[in-house]
């Protein structure tokens, strides 16, 4: 999804990808993320004082039931 930012001076290009476990396949506590992950891309330009450098983030969040998340997954 591309956004146009006016904080950002330019295009600010965003990601969420919704993942959801499989504890036969992957091991994992079925019990600790019930709902699922989301994992957060967000491209920076580079060009705001005190923002992060140019390039990507990468970031876990716990999803909600509701489809929401929290930030980050603890």
């Amino acid at each position: 999804t591309w956004t146009c930012d006016a904080d950002t001076r330019g295009l600010h290009c965003i990601l969420n990808a919704s993942l959801e476990l499989t504890p036969e396949e992957s091991g994992i506590d079925p019990n600790r993320w019930p709902a699922g992950l989301l994992l957060l891309w967000d491209w920076h330009p580079g060009r705001e004082d005190g923002e992060a450098d140019r390039g990507p983030v990468w970031l876990w969040a716990k999803k909600r039931r509701g489809g929401g998340n929290t930030e980050p997954a603890a």
